[in-house]
């Protein structure tokens, strides 16, 4: 009798809920993602070179997502921004021919003339030659959503281009796939190889976990997505003498701060590190730099041979360290292909909130993971020898972000879908699989169940 009075114990036990510290991941055989293939912009040089001061990184480290619009689809390439949440493509007006322009004729442009499932309030829009707003079916990764809330800017502004937020606002992309039931979490991660000009990926809802080298060293933020950094440390090659170490082979150089949050600017190719830190980075790789009368610091220039020399920048992010070689911040110069541009340059230190930024040559060169009902970002260095996918999707149990350390929320309120139209699937090669709920759940507990069959 005692005996079976154990067994039920250990019985009972077993069915009680497991904590996601116990719970191993398991990849699931139709995981509820939307993945999608990201590029590297080809760009002209001439737009490199304005991109470095204000318009959007459209050269080496930008994030370039291909989908369609409208019915029948018109293929687009979109810059991903990890600050803003509005959805804005390039569109022809009236008179307009897109071959003058570079940033429509690299992205492409949705002339919603030729759509069928177009919508807007506005009037005689077929004559305007300006912005207005306006809704239609976007597919992206084999998958469509209905009635996508589109900005429309003219091509002829030089500086317009297409836009795809995904920052931390319900109006964001992320967001909009939970509404239509394509994902369980409004969440993504996103890698991409800064060697090559295609090679990249961003899975919203979920992880490929064969991409980086675990773990993820997760990180909460509040209003941007931001990382706690506290220096960087600057291993030299073998045989380089700095200006700082008169023998300096082997030489490891820290630069250190109290921890400042820097924000993800994914859409900007330079990386702002505090003045006195960028210039022990400067002296320690032989570069120089001098400021502008109006405040603005020109990036340094070097021989592109130099992008020979086998110098790591690691950054400190937390308890975590995130090498990288400092050739991925040299981009060849605008007019000079034989010389390059240095993209770490110092931040204002008497103006505004943030001691330094992280840009998106920064971001080509990591593995990034993002949820947003935990409000937790997720960061490791990238494996230069992925093996088999495997993807994972993000939960509502901590963590939160599979394959992840951090101080995650032991549990969090699940951003509730807003109602909307079943979404539809096509064949294609990216990951798109409807959400699934055991019956009786409501769509807020979803995640919680995903979790437990990752």
């Amino acid at each position: 009798m005692a005996r079976l009075a154990c067994m039920l114990v250990l019985w009972a036990v077993a069915l009680l809920p497991t904590t996601a510290e116990t719970l191993p991941a398991v990849k699931k055989d139709n995981p509820a993602v939307i993945s999608a293939k990201l590029r590297k912009g080809s760009f002209p040089s001439t737009l490199q070179k304005r991109d470095t001061i204000s318009a959007p990184a459209l050269s080496d480290g930008s994030y370039l997502m291909n989908i369609s619009i409208g019915t029948p689809p018109q293929p687009v390439g979109m810059v991903l921004d990890t600050l803003d949440t509005t959805f804005m493509v390039m569109y022809p007006g009236p008179n307009t021919n897109c071959s003058a322009h570079h940033h429509c004729e690299e992205m492409g442009y949705f002339d919603p003339r030729n759509s069928s499932t177009f919508a807007t309030a506005e009037h005689n829009w077929e004559g305007l030659d300006d912005s207005f707003d306006g809704s239609d079916t976007v597919t992206v990764g084999g998958a469509k959503l209905s009635d996508v809330s589109l900005g429309l800017v003219t091509i002829n502004d030089p500086y317009s281009y297409n836009l795809l937020g995904i920052g931390p606002d319900n109006r964001s992309f992320p967001y909009q796939l939970v509404d239509s039931g394509l994902i369980s979490t409004p969440s993504f991660s996103a890698w991409r190889n800064p060697n090559t000009t295609n090679e990249g990926e961003i899975i919203f809802g979920g992880i490929n976990s064969a991409k980086f080298n675990a773990p993820l060293h997760a990180f909460s933020f509040k209003d941007v997505i931001s990382f706690p950094v506290h220096g960087i440390q600057i291993k030299l090659a073998n045989g380089i003498t700095s200006q700082t170490e008169s023998n300096s082979q082997n030489s490891t150089i820290t630069s250190t701060i109290p921890v400042a949050r820097f924000p993800l600017y994914s859409r900007y190719i330079t990386t702002n590190l505090p003045r006195a830190m960028t210039m022990d980075l400067y002296a320690a790789l032989n570069l120089s730099s001098f400021q502008w009368e109006n405040g603005y610091w020109p990036p340094p220039q070097v021989p592109c041979t130099r992008r020979s020399e086998n110098h790591t920048i690691a950054f400190l992010i937390g308890n975590s360290t995130i090498p990288i070689s400092w050739s991925a911040f040299l981009s060849e110069e605008y007019n000079d292909p034989d010389t390059c541009s240095f993209y770490i340059t110092p931040s204002d230190d008497d103006k505004g909130s943030w001691t330094g930024v992280l840009g998106s040559l920064f971001l080509s060169n990591i593995y990034l993971a993002v949820d947003y009902n935990s409000m937790m970002v997720g960061i490791a260095p990238l494996n230069k020898n992925p093996g088999s996918d495997e993807i994972l999707e993000m939960g509502t149990s901590s963590p939160q972000i599979p394959r992840a350390v951090g101080d995650f929320p032991p549990t969090v309120t699940a951003y509730a879908p807003a109602p909307t139209e079943n979404p539809t699937t096509e064949t294609s090669s990216g990951l798109a699989a409807m959400r699934t709920a055991a019956p009786g759940l409501l769509p807020g507990v979803v995640g919680a169940v995903v979790l437990a069959i990752i």
